[in-house]
């Protein structure tokens, strides 16, 4: 999914699962994403950070 909007947007794109990100091995790097977020985590300032001067595409 991250693929499709990097295709069409130029905004940065943060990802979030209940997941560990170990259990997507090189899949959350090659994806074209700003970062990384557990959903455990996720609130307003975990995700201004995350982020945080990523480049727009």
């Amino acid at each position: 999914m991250a693929l499709r909007v990097l295709m069409v947007d130029d905004h940065p794109i943060g990802l979030v699962s209940s997941r560990s990100a170990s259990d997507y091995g090189d899949q959350i790097g090659l994806s074209g994403a700003a970062g990384f977020g557990p959903k455990a985590e996720l609130y307003g300032d975990a995700v201004r950070a995350l982020l945080e001067g990523a480049p727009r595409r």
